[in-house]
């Protein structure tokens, strides 16, 4: 009996399940690693709160006109996303994979692409048209959870890649935006 060729979904996804389950039994044995984990999810994901926030407030002393576009573009990204995530449902790793998420997460599906990424890559990139340095720190502070993301079994690389690429997109043209007015 012939057995069927995976498709590179099928491929990927068992290449995913195989590498989460040798850093889930790591993390197993290791539960302050574990704790850490969880904590940089949490912390990187409320960095960009106040860091979205000190931009408007930055911007709102120079030109009523840039803060709008600081606004209106990347809130029309995040609306975009969220739309193809909702029309398109890209299982999460834990239902495509079987595997219970090392982070925890409400709900199932609308994986792709992630949103943590593409608003994190967003406000690091807005920073560009303010403060350089710190959108650079701000990016790292981006991968760092993307990569929390991925080992902790909320995405799929694609998904935080996706995301990211994305945010860098709407931020580069709401930046160019502000560099009009």
């Amino acid at each position: 009996m012939d057995q069927q060729p995976q498709t590179y979904q099928q491929t990927y996804q068992a290449h995913y399940a195989q590498h989460f389950a040798i850093w889930s039994a790591y993390l197993g044995k290791h539960p302050r690693m574990l704790a850490f984990l969880r904590g940089a999810n949490k912390a990187l994901t409320w960095v960009f709160y106040p860091a979205y926030g000190l931009l408007l407030i930055a911007i709102a002393c120079t030109s009523s006109h840039a803060l709008l576009s600081l606004i209106f573009v990347p809130a029309a990204g995040f609306a975009f996303v969220s739309w193809h995530r909702r029309k398109h449902n890209a299982p999460r790793p834990a239902a495509a994979c079987n595997l219970v998420p090392l982070i925890k997460r409400e709900g199932e599906g609308e994986s792709f692409p992630s949103r943590h990424l593409f608003s994190a890559a967003t406000i690091a990139t807005l920073w560009l048209c303010r403060l350089p340095l710190v959108a650079v720190l701000l990016w790292v502070c981006a991968i760092g959870l993307g990569a929390c993301r991925v080992f902790g079994g909320v995405h799929f690389v694609r998904d935080v890649v996706a995301g990211a690429l994305l945010g860098l997109i709407c931020g580069l043209i709401s930046c160019a935006l502000v560099m009009l007015f």
